[in-house]
């Protein structure tokens, strides 16, 4: 039995004693038991939120102005700075054709090359190196040079 039931065992006994004045205080101490449950539910479920922050918060790693998190052996993102920091909310940045990576909720922008933290520098020069020598042979077509 619950403290509620509890409390409406005794109400009822009061009524039947017929102690108008007990049953009022009765009556006020079932609302107020009410309330502290209602608390310390919004407080469990606070506590599961920042825990679960926590535990988040534990897998994300920084690389390269994103927030990547390890699932499973795996690197999962890449994830906006601003909204983690700021609001505690995972959002996964977004490319547009041709453009940079951004935040579609904060619109934060990063790097145009965004890597995982455990990626090969040697395979990130490689890549930049690539992209840059794509942009020089797109732009000597286009500015005649």
């Amino acid at each position: 039995m619950g403290i509620i039931e509890k409390v409406n065992a005794v109400v009822k006994l009061v009524k039947d004693l017929g102690n108008v004045e007990l049953l009022s205080e009765i009556v006020d101490l079932k609302h107020e038991i009410v309330d502290i449950e209602e608390q310390n539910l919004n407080m469990r479920q606070k506590i599961s939120e920042l825990e679960e922050a926590l535990r988040t918060k534990a897998n994300l790693e920084l690389s390269d102005n994103a927030y990547w998190m390890k699932k499973e052996g795996e690197w999962d993102g890449p994830f906006c700075t601003g909204c983690w920091d700021d609001k505690r909310k995972l959002m996964r940045l977004t490319r547009e054709p041709g453009g940079v990576p951004s935040c579609p909720v904060c619109k934060r922008r990063v790097d145009e090359h965004v890597y995982p933290p455990d990626y090969p520098e040697h395979k990130k020069k490689k890549n930049s190196s690539r992209m840059t020598t794509t942009v020089r042979r797109n732009r000597s077509r286009t500015e005649g040079f």
